[in-house]
């Protein structure tokens, strides 16, 4: 201020000098602090800026900081389902390879697979460990065992060679739960022989060590009582029909017995003696129903049969049925039919050798059911005696018809069979192995045998849940099921049809079926009794041709069926089946006819032909039919396959000749039929297809494939699965039920049946495996994955 002053109005004239060197030195001082301020402002505007720049670049590596890890987090997580993808079809693939010899194994790494990553391939595994006889496995210890079913049907006792035997609580749906477990308190012993008493409340356990008794009537097993053997080992033992008296089997043949009225207090009763010890240290037993009879394997090539009416007396021996084979053949296991009249030894010359033992003065030789390619170890029949269950060391457990010997169901294990057993309500059948494993199948199961043709079609009626089966190349029959449960298919009969072509329809309400014959010919059956079909009718096309394939109306007023000699389909009125009439044929176009197929509404037919292409009519009314017009598009081939979806809005129609297409069109519109999408993937000519009820799925035969896509928004169609479970090639398939169900034949002659819907598979496996997967098993086929539990 004072500087200030002196400059105005000249006061600085006014100053002395020291005031003005004051002054001076004053204003030198102002001007360095100000420059000394401007250099501050200067270096804090510098350092702002710079600190601006620091925190552009800090907020920039922040962001990428995020961005980065985000990235980083992006490529872990693609990283896990690329690993877990791949892993999920690693282990399907494991699961692929061990199906046919250890289903119940295969099934759990398939659902191992499945919740890994729900891959095509996992899908398709767990489908298809639902189409091959799965069983509930319990495992014990290796070695072989035995296994016994209470009459009541309560329980399942298993001994095994570590000499512990189990109780098993069995229960209507899912695995057998274990309630006991008790052994001989020897290591040394090992059990060979188990038995039930007729009340369910004893069991006997033979072994290397003798035989014991215990109660299995409360909560834990008791001790009764270990019976005399003079040191010999156990190999078989059965408590006769009254209970009263318990027979057991030394490996020489012979048979000790007791009275065991008083358990605590078991009498020596006499033996059945052997002069010649067997060649091989085996035994088998079995009483006849009403315990006056007892057969044995006594002898080598030999199976005798003892008077045993009066239990104190010494057995007298009433039959000698001799063994059919080179060298000594030894019984291995025996069975004597509810009703008392037929006798089954399962042998060492793998066989199952038969007779009718009413006329015990005159045993009659039956035939013997061969097949197996090793020594047969047990057999069991059916409390009906319909059937035999039949164990081999060659790993298979059979059931076939006593009638004719017809496979009924064939199932595979990884252990010699060396036991079989039914419940009491033959709904399943229990198999001890060598590999120290009980499996337990239910019965009827997803695989239906006893067909000995070629299968080239099947129907499905789902108003009586009827399911035919026609069959041809040494069958020549249409084989009628009743699939009211779907997994378990049941055969109501068999429809002989002399020089039948493996063509056949049923009509919507399941009571009319129309079977093709090589000559041309198409008979006509009422089904209104599933059991008892019954002829009613035949059409003739004058000996044109074989009929390759057929339809019948859904109001059973018509049936149509193209020729294979000529561009033309074969239509007749049908309303009296008796008196059919044959109306003017449809033309093709060129070629010959393949598949036909009416609407469900009965107001379309198509039909394929060789002429790469199909043809479309309108069914005005039984005399007249109009085609319908639009974009079908062109096929390179022949077009094998048509079928319309259950609501008649869609039909899929597949093209062959190298195309492998399959094509779906609009055809609500009959004037106006345009493609909706087209799908590929399938590398052999399709030989059928199907929809399920809710038109969602789409199912389709190729070579040994069987193709599911969903189809709900058939421009974006997916595929769901391929289920190659059927092991040759399949011909047709057809939903069943409610459409989570899928059965198939093909060139392997029998009829399998798949679960579609992943889930309920998952949940099938879950309920019915009995032993988990086990720590081991996980690390030698899930290599890489922290075991998980498969079932929560």
């Amino acid at each position: 201020m004072f500087g200030q002053w002196a400059r105005t109005d000249d006061h600085e004239r006014d100053l002395n000098n020291l005031e003005r060197e004051y002054l001076a030195a004053s204003t030198a001082h102002h001007h360095e602090l100000a420059e000394a301020e401007r250099q501050r402002r200067r270096k804090l505007h510098r350092l702002n800026a710079t600190l601006a720049v620091i925190a552009v670049i800090a907020v920039v590596a922040a962001l990428g900081a995020v961005g980065a890890g985000v990235y980083a987090n992006n490529q872990r997580h693609s990283a896990e389902l690329s690993r877990n993808e791949a892993l999920s079809r690693q282990v399907a693939l494991e699961s692929r390879l061990m199906r046919a010899d250890s289903p119940e194994l295969a099934s759990q790494l398939a659902l191992a697979a499945y919740r890994i990553f729900p891959t095509t391939e996992a899908t398709t595994a767990l489908m298809d460990a639902t189409a091959v006889g799965t069983p509930t496995r319990l495992v014990h210890s290796p070695g072989s065992m035995g296994v016994a079913i209470s009459p009541d049907g309560s329980s399942l006792v298993t001994s095994t060679a570590d000499g512990i035997a189990r109780i098993y609580q069995l229960i209507d749906e899912g695995a057998p739960v274990l309630t006991a477990e008790f052994d001989s308190g020897s290591e040394r012993h090992v059990s060979f022989a188990v038995a039930f008493t007729p009340d369910s409340s004893l069991v006997a356990l033979g072994g290397s060590d003798g035989i014991e008794l215990w109660s299995v009537n409360g909560a834990e097993p008791e001790f009764v009582t270990a019976l005399d053997t003079e040191g010999a080992s156990i190999h078989a033992a059965v408590v006769s029909p009254e209970g009263t008296v318990l027979a057991a089997g030394t490996p020489d043949g012979g048979v000790l017995r007791w009275d065991i009225s008083n358990p605590q207090q078991p009498i020596s009763l006499p033996p059945v003696e052997v002069d010649d010890p067997l060649s091989v240290a085996a035994s088998a037993i079995a009483y006849s129903p009403n315990g006056q009879l007892m057969a044995t394997s006594a002898a080598d090539s030999q199976v005798k049969l003892w008077a045993v009416s009066d239990a104190a007396s010494q057995p007298s021996e009433v039959a000698s049925l001799l063994l059919d084979g080179d060298g000594a053949i030894v019984a291995m296991g025996i069975a004597i039919s509810p009703d008392g009249r037929f006798l089954a030894a399962a042998t060492s010359a793998t066989d199952v050798q038969r007779w009718d033992i009413s006329d015990l003065d005159a045993p009659l030789v039956l035939e013997s059911f061969t097949g197996f390619d090793s020594w047969v170890n047990d057999v069991a029949f059916t409390r009906d005696g319909r059937h035999l269950a039949v164990g081999s060391s060659d790993q298979t457990a059979q059931i076939r018809n006593w009638s004719d010997g017809a496979i009924v169901s064939s199932f595979q294990t990884p252990g010699l069979v060396t036991s079989v057993a039914f419940t009491p309500d033959e709904q399943t059948l229990i198999a001890g192995a060598s590999d120290g494993i009980a499996r337990l199948w239910q019965v009827p199961g997803p695989v239906v045998e006893g067909i000995t043709g070629v299968v080239f079609q099947m129907r499905y009626n789902n108003e009586r849940d009827r399911m035919i089966v026609t069959a041809g190349r040494g069958d020549r029959a249409v084989h009628v099921f009743d699939v009211s449960d779907p997994s378990k298919p049941t055969r109501l009969s068999r429809v002989e049809v002399d020089e039948h072509s493996a063509s056949g329809d049923v009509s919507a309400d399941g009571e009319f079926l129309a079977a093709g014959t090589l000559e041309g010919d198409i008979l006509l059956f009422d089904l209104g009794d599933g059991h008892a079909p019954r002829q009613v009718g035949q059409l003739s096309n004058n000996g044109d041709s074989l009929i390759p394939s057929l339809a019948v109306a859904p109001d059973k007023s018509l049936v149509a069926a193209p020729s294979y000699a000529g561009a033309y389909v074969f239509v007749w009125d049908v309303r009296d089946p008796e008196a059919p009439q044959e109306l003017p044929d449809l033309d093709l176009g060129g070629g010959h006819g393949e598949m036909i197929d009416f609407s469900p509404n009965g107001k379309l037919l198509a039909a394929g032909s060789s002429a790469s292409e199909f043809k479309l009519w309108r069914v005005i009314d039984t005399t007249n039919f109009e085609p319908a017009r639009g974009d079908f598009g062109t096929f390179s081939g022949s077009v094998p396959a048509v079928k319309f979806n259950h609501d008649s809005t869609m039909l899929a129609v597949a093209g062959g000749g190298g195309d492998n297409i399959i094509r779906l069109y609009d055809v609500e519109d009959p004037d106006d039929v345009t493609i909706l999408a087209t799908l590929t993937g399938p590398r052999s000519e399709v030989t059928s297809l199907d929809f399920s009820p809710d038109g969602r799925a789409l199912s389709v035969t190729a070579g040994e494939n069987i193709w599911l896509w969903d189809v709900t928004e058939p421009s974006e169609a997916t595929v769901i699965g391929t289920p190659a479970a059927y092991e040759g090639r399949v011909n047709d398939a057809v939903f069943i039920g409610d459409g989570s169900r899928i059965a198939a034949s093909g060139w392997s002659h029998h009829v399998k049946v798949w679960s579609t819907d992943p889930e309920s598979a998952a949940a099938e496996i879950c309920r019915q495996r009995g032993t988990p997967i086990s720590s081991d098993e996980w690390d030698q086929y899930v290599e890489g994955a922290e075991q998980f539990e498969l079932c929560e």
